[in-house]
């Protein structure tokens, strides 16, 4: 059976000052395409749909385009074909699954909001069933909340030693699943989102405050493909080397920051074979725009680079910038992205702050911190604007 994977669609998301959804829109398109090619059994869309909990219409109107494009795909045997949609930590679950019992009767199934009953959707090839379960993005007290539910809908007694053992990411994904009740002898899909064992991060991911939330990969032992959101460099998770265990993130079909900009992304295509063993292919993808740094002079910049339409961070190596180089540099790149000088991050010792004398004034002051960060005094043209500036900003507050 074939699959398409992927994740992290983040529609909606700006880059800077750049809003994407044309870059978006464009690879969305490609995507569409590639699936159309591949005439796969399923799509699988691993979570992070949306950038934010509340979209902007237009993302809502793109998602819309998009799978309406795919609910008109047929698969390899002529079969409609399915998609299943997930809810990430960017998403709103309950946004998301509006009104998904009546979009799940033309084959676009979303994940309903985490209440611990997770049916499984059953698909068929050639060689007999697999089944396909969709985990949207948890926390442990979703966990422990759905449990709770559960025991007073069912009017049984709240085993709080249970509920209280559900305190890891591991331990929440562990019961979600152990609540799917997982038949080992079919071949098994799932849906995750997820930050599972070491990955390789990048710096447009979410950053976590008050501990890991990695998941041990030991927890998703029971499927043969786990396909995987969250992370946005495509990459294995390590399961042992096991052909019928593989967890995979597809990663984000567009470069969200400069760390990615050596990454090449891509569309995995899974497939599993009657014994259950999966192998996964990736398609390159070819973004509108692409994203990159250029650290040059001023003047290497305006004599050896094109002109560009590429997102671009520029890190200027001049020891002495002039206030005009950014216009300059604006009329030969309509994108840039984030524009700074290389000497302004050089370290420097604890000596900031512990050197002013009295009846320093504020230009001495700014003078020589100036001098500290970027080990140079300040040129003249430096010099008069700030002193203009100072100037401005104590009459300012006089006036006040």
């Amino acid at each position: 059976m074939k699959f398409i994977h992927l994740s992290d669609l983040h529609i909606g998301k700006s880059l800077g000052p750049f809003r994407l959804l044309e870059d978006q829109k464009f690879i969305l398109d490609q995507i569409t395409d590639i699936i159309k090619s591949e005439r796969p059994h399923a799509v699988l869309i691993s979570g992070d749909i949306y950038d934010r909990g509340v979209p902007p219409i237009e993302a809502v109107e793109l998602l819309n385009k998009f799978i309406e494009n795919l609910s008109q795909i047929k698969s390899a045997d002529n079969q409609n074909m399915q998609t299943f949609i997930i809810s990430g930590n960017h998403d709103s679950s309950e946004r998301l699954a509006f009104c998904r019992s009546l979009i799940s009767q033309q084959g676009i199934h979303f994940s309903p909001v985490y209440n611990g009953n997770i049916k499984p959707f059953m698909l068929n090839d050639e060689y007999g069933e697999v089944f396909v379960y969709m985990l949207p993005y948890i926390k442990p007290m979703n966990v422990r909340e759905s449990l709770k539910d559960y025991y007073l809908k069912n009017n049984l007694e709240i085993d709080s030693d249970c509920i209280n053992k559900i305190s890891s990411y591991t331990d929440a994904v562990q019961k979600a699943i152990e609540l799917m009740r997982i038949d080992t002898s079919k071949r098994n899909v799932l849906l995750s989102h997820q930050s599972v064992g070491t990955p390789i991060f990048c710096d447009s991911e979410t950053v976590n405050i008050g501990g890991s939330p990695s998941v041990d990969p030991e927890a998703y032992k029971d499927f043969n493909y786990v396909a995987l959101g969250h992370i946005h460099t495509p990459q294995y998770v390590d399961s042992n080397n096991n052909p019928q265990n593989v967890l995979y993130y597809s990663g984000t079909p567009l470069k969200y920051s400069f760390s990615e900009e050596h990454v090449n992304k891509s569309v995995a295509v899974v497939d599993i074979d009657c014994s259950g063993n999966v192998s996964v292919k990736k398609i390159p993808l070819n973004p509108l725009h692409d994203l990159r740094t250029i650290s040059k002079s001023f003047d290497e910049i305006m004599t050896d680079e094109p002109k560009s339409d590429d997102y671009v961070s520029i890190i200027l190596s001049d020891d002495s910038v002039s206030s005009y180089y950014y216009d300059e540099l604006c009329s030969k790149f309509s994108r840039i992205v984030n524009y700074d000088t290389r000497n302004s991050y050089k370290p420097v010792d604890n000596k900031i702050g512990t050197d002013i004398e009295e009846n320093q004034s504020e230009l001495d002051i700014f003078s020589g911190f100036f001098e500290i960060m970027n080990e140079r005094p300040m040129n003249d043209e430096e010099f008069q604007y700030m002193s203009s500036l100072i100037e401005d900003i104590i009459s300012q507050n006089a006036q006040n």
